[in-house]
């Protein structure tokens, strides 16, 4: 799965983040990826704990790792602070 997103998502995709690389994001390698598909929204900003930047965006391994968080059993959750993808404020959910 990593060769896919790495291989594909650097080839095509929509690019609505400005990156300086050729990532994309398609939506179907990231209902097999768990959200890796998301490729560009993870260069844009690859801080974060996750690679949804809107709601209609699937993304399941940010959805553990939000489980996690709430169990006490992950810490220093890095998240966007503002609905902007390229903000690069974080906050950690503590």
């Amino acid at each position: 799965m990593t060769w896919a997103v790495n291989s594909i998502g650097h080839t095509f995709g929509k690019r609505p983040n400005q990156t300086r690389d050729t990532s994309g994001n398609i939506g179907w390698l990231a209902l097999v990826s768990a959200g890796g598909g998301w490729h560009n929204n993870h260069h844009a900003n690859p801080a974060l704990a996750h690679n949804d930047f809107h709601f209609w965006q699937i993304d399941t391994t940010a959805w553990v790792i939000r489980l996690l968080g709430l169990l006490g059993l992950a810490w220093d959750i890095r998240q966007r602070q503002s609905a902007d993808p390229l903000d690069q404020k974080l906050f950690n959910n503590d």
